[in-house]
């Protein structure tokens, strides 16, 4: 209603106007004041947050190093297969060069291979590997084999599984 003066309800505080902070006293640059010590050291208590500071850096250090150490090394196994040009191709000695050529580090080749049929008498290398996820790639790897194109017609990654 027009012209009614709308109160404060029943049951709720008014709110007051905020009050401006009090003027700060002009400094008096008087030599004359008395220092009084009832104890303190202000030195004592500025150099215990700088030690706290050096002793939580040095506690971060060792908690970040006992991690790294205790972090578990995250590995792959990798089956491969590699593809020859010619039925007659000597794949225990591709095995051999491979194994031998292709060495990046954090790679472990397997101790054996298999050889299955393909088809019209020739044979695939079949041969499996573990890689430490951190340094190696598949393409570490696949690459440098395909590159041998005397003796690899394809290298084709069948099965990579966490171990």
């Amino acid at each position: 209603v027009p012209g009614e003066d709308r109160g404060v309800p029943e049951g709720f505080a008014p709110v007051a106007a905020p009050r401006a902070a009090p003027a700060a006293a002009p400094a008096d640059d008087d030599d004359d004041d008395l220092d009084i010590d009832f104890g303190d050291d202000d030195d004592e208590e500025e150099a215990k947050p700088a030690m706290s500071l050096a002793d939580r850096a040095k506690a971060a250090k060792e908690a970040a190093k006992a991690k790294k150490k205790k972090e578990k090394v995250e590995k792959s196994q990798v089956v491969i297969e590699v593809k020859p040009w010619e039925a007659d191709a000597d794949l225990p000695a591709l095995y051999k060069k491979i194994c031998a050529e292709v060495v990046p580090e954090g790679l472990q080749w397997g101790e054996a291979f298999n050889l299955e049929e393909v088809g019209f008498g020739i044979k695939k290398l079949v041969m499996s590997c573990v890689i430490e996820d951190e340094k190696v790639m598949t393409d570490d790897f696949l690459e440098p084999i395909g590159e041998m194109e005397d003796d690899v017609q394809s290298v084709d990654m069948l099965t990579m599984n966490r171990l």
